[in-house]
């Protein structure tokens, strides 16, 4: 009896030592991923199109009230945003975007960072913004500039946003293994040794 609970429980411990070494090796391979990628909120500051600007980083990300702040010098400060690849700001029902702030600032937005950027708005504070007052269904790059005072940039949200799609292996006779056999191959595992155990305890 004691030897057939120990096999048992040696036999779980495998069992689930393979399934965890499977799905590292699975979530490993280049092009899968289990979640979507893409968020509502900028990812990086375009460092060469932003001056006057201190604490940059504290406006990427969600809101979590650590602020970078634009001001003023010889001439207005500004900070520019990137969405990220393919996780443009699309134009949708209603607002599309939000700017988490405290201070007067002037909007512009634009899709190649070598371009002028097109004045969408002026804001004030925590404000929100629709792209269908400007000629743009979509919008990577955002700036945000000085508008009369020292303006504290929290977060870009945005409302409307693409998303890249999962990227996954073919699941035709040449592919790898994908993340969806992986989960039906370890269920089947696990339902076999159920059944053996269901059948071990018939027994005794």
């Amino acid at each position: 009896m004691c030897d057939l609970m120990d096999m048992s429980f040696k036999f779980r411990t495998t069992l689930f030592c393979f399934i965890m070494f499977s799905l590292l090796v699975v979530v490993s391979i280049p092009g899968v991923s289990i979640d979507k990628l893409g968020d509502a909120y900028a990812n990086s500051v375009v460092e060469e199109h932003s001056h006057f600007y201190y604490n940059g980083e504290n406006a990427l990300g969600a809101p979590d009230g650590e602020y970078a702040t634009i001001f003023i010098s010889y001439t207005v400060g500004y900070l520019t945003l990137d969405m990220g690849e393919e996780e443009s700001i699309i134009g949708g029902e209603g607002d599309d975007f939000s700017v988490i702030a405290q201070g007067n600032y002037t909007i512009l937005v634009g899709n190649n960072i070598s371009q002028p950027m097109t004045m969408l708005s002026f804001g004030i504070n925590n404000q929100s913004f629709d792209l269908s007052t400007i000629a743009f269904n979509e919008v990577r790059y955002l700036r945000v500039e000085y508008g009369g005072e020292s303006v504290s940039l929290d977060a870009i949200v945005a409302f409307n946003y693409n998303i890249p799609e999962n990227t996954l292996p073919p699941t035709d006779e040449t592919s790898g293994f994908s993340v969806g056999s992986f989960i039906i191959f370890s269920s089947l595992i696990y339902a076999a040794f159920a059944l053996v155990r269901k059948k071990s305890k018939i027994t005794m």
